[in-house]
């Protein structure tokens, strides 16, 4: 039974190379939700063609060439250098602030949506898309706009160290509430990022959670392989730790260089053949002894199910961890942080180890030499990510919202 529904989701990012975790919820909830409703179609930062999910199928669709999306695609860029030069804004975050003026990305995407004609318009991860994206549901005729934020900009910022451009926090906090009163709902990653949302906007009549979450059925597909092209490589390296993300994002370059100048060389002491391997796209190259750097890998959970540990030394960021669930759902003990964990209702020493850095060793020491209490760990977090994080639940959850948001029966086709 499928709904006749179509949803436009609209994100800043290419999504079309290396997953980040923004980029994995994408697209696994528009190949899920395309299963439940008539389809999904996905513009991102590449120009003059989209993303068509139907049926959890994935086609790119070509737009006849723009000259004007040509001319009008700098303008993002421009506005990017200027924030920084000028006005010393932080380089990863000044351009996400620029969207507001990314009129090739609207562009396209109204040309989009002109031809698709979608009900609703969903931006993701960053909030300054939604002007555009209110202006473009009025042309339309789209019943309604949903920002699904992965973070809660404005508390990020606050308790960042790194970010002391207070004109910068007023900027994102004005930004943050524009884009917050034009949106018909608010998707939110946890329950925590919910009730700071309420604290900081009073917007909390309209956030519903949709967590991040793995699909076990991928994860199944990759574990069933006769195969595991890792295995000769790590099998006698004891422990082995795991790191991985996308390391183009400053807080996980600050937690590998944790890993690499105070985790890991204690270890090493007391374990001379353990490893780290660690893996995601955004470094060019990782020469150190007993690390190994695989890059970016299309079978990441091949990889994540040899390993003894998971460890997780973030130190700032927003939102939830995917790696913390895809860790957990490959039946990998995991030690994190409190900002690593947060958001994701574990408790310590059951379902996880969450401590800080300086605790790190000696609870990797812990695990190693409590293979019980290792196995306590897996099996707690896996039953947690079963009944929380699974895809096919989150799916059927987002449906469901867009149902009470629609407030009208709509249409089924066989």
């Amino acid at each position: 039974m499928v709904i006749v529904l179509r949803v436009c989701v609209l994100i800043s990012r290419d999504i079309r190379g290396p997953y980040g975790g923004a980029s994995y919820r994408v697209v696994t909830l528009a190949k899920y939700l395309s299963k439940e409703i008539h389809k999904v179609v996905i513009v991102d930062s590449v120009r003059n063609s989209y993303i068509e999910v139907l049926h959890g199928q994935f086609a790119i669709r070509k737009l006849p060439y723009s000259v004007l999306v040509f001319l009008l695609s700098h303008i993002h860029d421009l506005i990017t250098k200027l924030l920084i030069l000028l006005l010393h804004f932080p380089k990863e975050e000044a351009g996400r602030v620029a969207n507001v003026f990314n009129v090739s990305l609207f562009l396209d995407s109204l040309r989009i949506a002109l031809y698709e004609r979608p009900h609703i318009i969903q931006v993701e991860e960053y909030f300054s898309l939604v002007p555009l994206a209110f202006i473009l549901k009025k042309i339309v005729g789209s019943k309604l706009l949903i920002l699904s934020t992965h973070n809660i900009e404005t508390y990020r910022l606050l308790r960042d160290p790194n970010c002391r451009s207070s004109l910068f926090i007023r900027l994102v906090s004005a930004l943050e509430h524009i884009a917050y009163m034009l949106s018909d709902c608010i998707f939110v990653v946890s329950e925590l990022d919910a009730k700071r949302l309420k604290a900081f906007t009073g917007y909390g009549d309209k956030v519903e959670v949709v967590p991040n979450f793995v699909d076990f059925k991928a994860i199944e597909k990759q574990l069933n392989t006769p195969v595991n092209r890792f295995k000769k490589l790590l099998e006698k390296r004891k422990p082995l730790l795991i790191f991985h993300g996308d390391f183009r994002y400053l807080p996980n370059r600050e937690a590998l260089r944790l890993l690499l100048t105070k985790i890991m060389p204690s270890v090493i002491k007391k374990y001379p053949k353990a490893m780290l391997v660690v893996a995601g796209a955004g470094l060019s190259k990782l020469v150190k002894q007993n690390i190994i750097y695989v890059g970016y890998v299309e079978d990441l959970y091949s990889l994540i199910s040899l390993a003894d540990i998971a460890v997780v030394p973030l130190l700032r960021g927003g939102g939830t961890r995917i790696k913390i669930i895809e860790y957990m759902a490959c039946k990998v003990p995991v030690i994190s942080t409190v900002i690593g964990a947060e958001g994701l209702n574990l408790e310590n020493y059951k379902d996880a180890i969450i401590t800080d850095i300086g605790s790190f060793v000696d609870s990797i020491t812990l695990l190693v030499e409590h293979p019980n209490l290792r196995e306590l760990l897996i099996m707690n977090a896996l039953r947690k990510v079963k009944q929380n994080y699974d895809i096919e639940i989150v799916a059927k959850k987002v449906v469901s919202v867009y149902y009470k948001l629609f407030k009208l029966k709509l249409k089924l086709i066989s």
